[in-house]
């Protein structure tokens, strides 16, 4: 096989990245836009010594689960979605299957427990976009990048986000911002018809203030963010949170702060996260707490919620949010999971939720953990491979996974988020 090469390849799988999965005699061929049971010509671009990356050429037969793609940016090569051409009911199915493959291959289990899925609905979920800036015919127009490019696609509306989001429109055609700004990418957060700002600049200069003026116009804005690249927000107009309000707690969200960008998949993972943790009166450890969200939810039932996080501004808004909701059986720090466990050696933790970034558990940390005399695991993951990895080293030290769950947080995508319930023998 070499680069050049145009085959006939039946697309077999998919896989935890934006690519099919085909084989040709056996070797394995990569190819984006691919359906399982397609029949397509692809040409070969890439070759190495395990598998081989190719585009696709001609659909020369399709799997009855292709559909045509509602967005027309989709098409145009938009990096915001990469499953659009897949019907939804269908797309559930294949995200199990990545489940399992990584617990299979990465993390060596042999029985896997059957996987609940929550789907949601498919499209106008996201409360939250990153947009990047390009010069059109003397316009600055936003848009996504391609997949494994730096060239920007620009948008006039994203089908997968809120109406919040998409009353920005007049930015992304370029109609409010001037073609000389040096503004690079837009950062938009949404919550209850409030939206904020983070605009990102290749330079600082003396139009950013003017600039920020303008957007303050549009309706719905409540605050506008500005740094130049590598550098701390500053706010520029309004106030410094907005607020969103899941089964009863009110969050204030800061610049900085990471909340699930999917407010009815965050629900159904809170329902989960409840159901694994029970309603017994338990010490909890919630290791990646951010600001509060799931350790503020679960407090009702628990004797005491001790948060970590190793972000301070992170750590001081869940405070504030313990206090407005007035919660006060959780104890907030900031910190590793480590050196919190360390702190609390003499007090008998219960159930530990860990809900990492997509590197997965610090080594470190999942030392600790392992060492700690807690029972209980509630892992929330939106890396299939990290996931699998971390559930392995558990598994050897005697981590039962009982419980799997699979929150389809981003339709129209291959992300996911996973929930798995471990419990020590």
């Amino acid at each position: 096989m070499r680069i050049g090469d145009e085959i006939r390849l039946k697309i077999e799988s998919l896989n935890y990245s934006p690519n099919a999965v085909g084989r040709y005699n056996g070797f394995v061929v990569f190819v984006p836009l691919g359906v399982p049971d397609d029949e397509l010509l692809v040409k070969i671009t890439q070759v190495k010594k395990n598998f081989a990356i190719a585009n696709l050429i001609q659909i020369i037969s399709p799997s009855k689960h292709r559909c045509s793609p509602p967005c027309p940016h989709y098409l145009q090569g938009c990096g915001g979605c990469q499953w659009q051409h897949i019907e939804y009911e269908h797309q559930g199915h294949w995200k199990k299957d990545i489940i399992i493959q990584a617990l299979q291959r990465i993390g060596k289990f042999k029985h896997i427990p059957d996987i609940q899925v929550c789907i949601n609905e498919p499209f106008h979920y996201r409360n939250k976009l990153r947009l990047f800036s390009a010069n059109r015919k003397g316009k600055l127009l936003f848009g996504m990048k391609k997949h494994n490019s730096h060239k920007v696609v620009p948008i006039k509306e994203c089908l997968i986000s809120n109406n919040e989001i998409n009353s920005l429109s007049n930015v992304f055609k370029g109609e409010i911002l001037p073609s000389d700004s040096h503004i690079s990418e837009l950062g938009i957060k949404t919550s209850m018809g409030q939206i904020m700002l983070l605009c990102t600049y290749s330079k600082d200069n003396l139009f950013v203030g003017k600039e920020a003026e303008r957007l303050s116009h549009i309706s719905g804005i409540r605050s506008i963010f500005t740094s130049t690249e590598g550098g701390k927000f500053r706010l520029r107009y309004g106030v410094d949170t907005i607020e969103e309000n899941i089964g009863g707690i009110n969050y204030k969200i800061g610049a900085d702060s990471f909340f699930q960008v999917n407010l009815q998949g965050l629900a159904n993972l809170v329902e989960i996260v409840k159901d694994c943790i029970g309603s017994e009166n338990q010490l909890i450890l919630d290791a990646h707490c951010g600001i509060g969200t799931f350790a503020l939810q679960i407090a009702k039932s628990a004797k005491m919620v001790y948060g970590m996080d190793i972000s301070s501004p992170a750590i001081d808004l869940a405070k504030i949010n313990a206090k407005e909701n007035h919660i006060d059986n959780v104890n907030f720090r900031i910190g590793s999971m480590s050196g919190l466990l360390h702190e609390l050696k003499n007090k008998k933790i219960d159930i530990a939720i860990l809900d990492p970034p997509r590197e997965g558990c610090e080594k470190p940390d999942l030392t600790s953990l392992i060492q700690s005399d807690i029972k209980k695991i509630v892992y929330v993951s939106c890396n299939p491979t990290t996931l699998a990895r971390d559930l392995n080293e558990l598994n050897k030290e005697g981590y039962n996974l009982e419980r799997l769950y699979m929150v389809d947080m981003f339709p129209m995508t291959y992300h996911l988020e996973t929930v798995a319930f471990c419990v020590k023998s």
